[in-house]
């Protein structure tokens, strides 16, 4: 997952960042869109995993004084700056390293392009003029010069309008009713809001070092067309009947044919710059359309010439679908991101675009609707258990809970197979005992559904003003729809008294339970057979456990824990009774496999150690931190619970590696047992702490040809990738744990993994590993490898992790079981890596066994300590190397073990390898 990065800081104006936000998460749905600050910018090391910064409209001049400060990483920073001891970081610095060094993006908007230029001339001669240099980033390294159109008034919206502008590549479309009528060269223009904004003067000049015009204001003799197109959004009067509009000045003279949009070469990155706001939706019926004005005079369906408002209507739509057409073939073609439409644009339905607005009937861009979740289980007698704990939990936290329709409720008879309603800590569940026909109604009802109750509106300010210092005033509302506080419809299928125990397939297109279920028993033997392989874990006999639990883990655990049980009750004692998979939950659309098992604490109760929950798409994906996104097709997703003794509390560090682990030896499984699987399971390995990346080809030495080859060297650039030992490795999985008390003797573990198996670019997938097998070897089919499905390598997966989980309890929670498996999987054997000054332990700094390392010495890495899961560090010189035991001991071992020679240790929570760097520091 990589990150899009939006500025809010001082300055920011809250509509502009508001519409921004949007329309990046509109046509950027798998990337994490998020905020940052300008501290954040200085300090945190987010370059490495940022694909796009933007810099959204507001005011220059706060620009120019925050991200200028000085920022340091002690709160001492005062007393350590006078003393000349360290040195501060400013925002802007990294800004111009992430584009030049890094290769990143960058997007400026309206005052984030007055600022990213090497000038700033606005309204020049006026009492409100700003005119000075901007040796910051200096992207476009002329003058942004404006307002363009005259009007500009502090503290209001006066001189904000909609224009049209010319492209300097045409965009293919049918012209409108209106442009047929005026002769307007369809393909030529193209409509967006203004507001205070620039234009980059005399930009062709600057061709030779990398400026390129995108966009151009309307050339002269233009201005009568464009002056018929311009909507006032200003005016407060209803038009008169057969009145026009009021007309707003034309655009100064001097900026008639100036670049509106120019896209930079620097360095290694790009700088889109608009002095436009194409963030803001054109929709007629759109808060950014009807801003202050009467929809009467502009769009209104009231008007006494109602043909003449539909076809305003129908011509605002055509200029929003190339609005974002536009803008998506920009981030995908000139950015390399993996930028898509919207389904109302691809299908051409003006019904869906009337729910692409935030506020109406689904949130913004048409997103697809939450759908019912699929619960099953491979053994009757322990999902009975779960049915009766999920009733009992519903009958002892009743509540009046709302559905999406009362009403289809009531009248469809649904009310029947109603097992139970709660409100739980973050969602409103509702249980149903699945028939067909239940299950059919309540897929109808989640797909029809309206989210108009589900909606919060969102404080907007009314302005956009490039420079303007004043505060923001009344703000407009707008509203987007809360996910969480949508209902969640659960299925329930028993397989019991006639009740099917699988849903309909045709409810299912992108999930098939019955294969999920056949390679889960089928990977038994096959996990058997790599327990059984030199160096395995359950050949690891330190403890007189191993082999997988039973016998040997009587010692360890008490009568009273209660193992494979549901997660708040009794139940078995005997740990070797986990079954990893076996109870599962899916569900095509979801918020958030994670959030649904974490943050529901009573519902999570019900279910037993093991239970997973798979998603085809998640809306409200969760990352490491705040990361939220919306997840593509094709990567398998899952959540899974575990659980240890309190006595264990101090070992949930390993599960994060033990993930990793199941994930690498799953893919393994996956591919099969012949050669070719394993040459291409070789690629895949472990990041430190939570990550596992694959060999890829580097560009342009990837052996593609014709057919699928060209189809390749056309897909967007690969993101979140790093070089090491003259190899090149893409990201191909993460992962996230969150751990909570469960106010017994128990720790409940939720392990997410994301694995892309069948996506594509812009990282790399399982798939794609594949495929660059096969056309490595034309002609030789039985070296040719199967796709691999995400049932079977889910399948796969949870099979390893059940024997891997088994082990670990088995052993006390020691990672010793685990370590020459490990050591072959990760990436770092012996690596040479600076110690940030950011990296982190417990105390606050890395904890250091014996005299002190400074921060930033250059150190080596050798191991994990196998009791507390902290990665070691020795000096470059030491003896110590990876393939030393002593590298992966306990830390209560060292004693006699390391002599002289000094261990350094960090911890997994916070810190991350910047193999760009080579550097372990701080994860933003």
């Amino acid at each position: 997952m990589s990150n899009v990065l939006v500025y809010s800081g001082p300055g920011v104006s809250s509509s502009a960042l508001h519409h921004t936000l949007k329309t990046l998460k509109t046509l950027l749905p798998t990337y994490d869109v998020q905020t940052v600050n300008a501290k954040t910018l200085a300090l945190d090391p987010w370059q490495q995993s940022t694909s796009l910064l933007v810099l959204p409209g507001g005011r220059d001049l706060p620009y120019v004084e925050e991200l200028s400060r000085t920022h340091y990483r002690s709160d001492s920073s005062a007393t350590t700056a006078a003393a000349g001891t360290a040195r501060g970081e400013k925002a802007y610095e990294k800004v111009v390293e992430f584009v030049e060094q890094h290769g990143g993006s960058f997007c400026g908007i309206c005052a984030g392009a007055y600022y990213a230029s090497g000038h700033c001339a606005f309204e020049l001669g006026s009492p409100i003029q700003v005119d000075g240099a901007r040796p910051f980033l200096r992207f476009f390294p002329g003058t942004c010069s404006g307002t363009v159109y005259p009007g500009f008034v502090y503290e209001s919206d006066k001189g904000a309008r909609i224009v049209d502008l010319d492209l300097v590549r045409p965009l293919p479309d049918a012209p409108t009713p209106s442009q047929a009528e005026r002769g307007v060269d369809a393909a030529k223009r193209w409509r967006c809001h203004y507001n205070g904004g620039g234009a980059f003067m005399d930009a062709d000049s600057f061709r030779d070092m990398g400026v390129e015009v995108l966009v151009r204001y309307t050339a002269p003799g233009e201005e009568a067309l464009e002056l018929e197109l311009d909507i006032d959004l200003n005016a407060t009067a209803p038009a008169e009947a057969g009145r026009a509009p009021t007309q707003l000045p034309a655009k100064k003279p001097a900026y008639a044919g100036q670049a509106a949009s120019v896209l930079c070469s620097v360095g290694k990155g790009k700088a889109l710059l608009f002095g436009t706001h194409p963030e803001f939706p054109l929709l007629p019926w759109s808060q950014a359309v009807q801003l202050s004005a009467s929809k009467d005079q502009v769009v209104g369906p009231d008007s006494q010439d109602a043909s003449q408002a539909q076809r305003k209507q129908a011509e605002l739509l055509h200029h929003e679908k190339r609005r974002l057409t536009w803008l998506r073939d920009v981030l995908a073609e000139r950015l390399g991101l993996r930028a898509e439409l919207p389904d109302w644009v691809v299908q051409g339905d003006a019904a869906k675009a009337a729910t692409a607005v935030t506020g109406t009937t689904v949130p913004d861009s048409g997103e697809p609707k939450l759908l019912p979740i699929i619960v099953t289980s491979t053994d009757s007698r322990s999902f009975s258990t779960t049915l009766e704990a999920l009733r009992q939990v519903a009958t002892k936290n009743a509540a009046v809970v709302s559905h999406l329709s009362t009403e289809s409720i009531s009248q469809d008879g649904l009310q029947r197979d109603l097992i139970g309603s709660f409100k739980d800590s973050n969602d409103s569940i509702h249980l149903y005992r699945a028939t067909g026909e239940t299950a059919d109604r309540l897929f109808q009802l989640c797909r029809s559904a309206s989210y108009d109750a589900f909606s919060k509106p969102v404080l907007l300010s009314n302005k956009d003003a490039a420079v303007n210092d004043a505060s923001d005033a009344p703000a407009e509302q707008e509203k987007e729809v809360d996910l969480d506080s949508v209902p969640k419809y659960l299925l329930c299928y028993p397989g019991q008294g006639g009740d099917p125990d699988l849903p309909d397939p045709t409810l299912l297109p992108h999930w098939n339970i019955a294969e999920y279920r056949r390679y889960l028993s089928q990977f038994g033997d096959a996990v058997k057979q790599l327990e059984n392989e030199d160096g395995n874990w359950a050949r690891w006999t330190r403890h007189g456990g191993g082999g997988g639990g039973g016998a040997g883990m009587s010692h360890f655990f008490g009568a009273g824990w209660a193992g494979s049980s549901s997660l708040g009750g009794s139940g078995s004692a005997d740990p070797s009774s986990i079954r990893v998979g076996q109870t599962t939950l899916y569900g095509e659309m979801v918020t958030s496999t994670q959030t649904m098992l974490d943050k529901n604490f009573r519902f999570l109760s019900a279910f037993p150690v093991g239970t997973t929950f798979f998603a085809t798409q998640q809306m409200s994906g969760r990352g490491r931190g705040s990361n939220r996104w919306i997840s593509p097709r094709g990567c398998l997703q899952f959540s899974s619970v575990f659980k240890v003794p309190l006595e264990m509390a101090a070992k949930t560090v390993f599960l994060q590696y033990l993930s990793a682990m199941a994930i690498v030896e799953g893919i393994r499984i996956a591919l099969g047992p012949t050669a070719a699987g394993r040459e291409v399971a070789s690629k895949i390995r472990i990041k430190w702490p939570n990550d596992v990346y694959a060999e890829v080809p580097i560009e342009g030495d990837d052996g593609e040809g014709e057919g699928e080859g060209a189809a390749a060297a056309a897909a967007p650039a690969r993101t979140a990738t790093f070089d090491h030992k003259g190899k090149r490795y893409a990201k191909m999985a993460g992962i996230l744990v969150n751990s909570q008390f469960s106010g017994g003797k128990e720790f409940v573990l939720i392990s997410g993994c994301g694995i892309n198996c069948l996506n594509s670019r812009p990282t790399t997938s399982l798939l794609e590993l594949v495929q660059l097998h096969n056309r490595s070897r034309p002609g030789t089919d039985a070296d040719r490898l199967e796709e691999v499905s995400q049932e079977k390598l889910g399948a796969a997966i949870l099979r390893v992790f059940e024997s891997m989980w088994k082990t670990f309890l088995g052993s006390g929670g020691d990672f010793g079981p685990f370590v020459e498996r490990y050591r072959r999987m990760w990436l770092h054997s012996d690596q040479e890596v600076v110690l940030g000054a950011d990296a982190l332990g417990g105390d606050g700094e890395a904890v250091k066994l014996g005299s002190a390392v400074d921060e930033g010495s250059k150190v080596r890495i050798v191991g994990i300590s196998s009791d507390h899961g902290l990665l070691r560090a020795v000096r470059v010189g030491s003896s110590v190397t990876t393939w030393d035991e002593r590298a992966w001991s306990s830390s209560s071992s060292r004693g006699g073990g390391y002599g002289v020679d000094e261990v350094i240790e960090l911890q997994p929570d916070g810190n991350s390898f910047d193999m760009l760097k080579n550097m372990v520091r701080r994860k933003a």
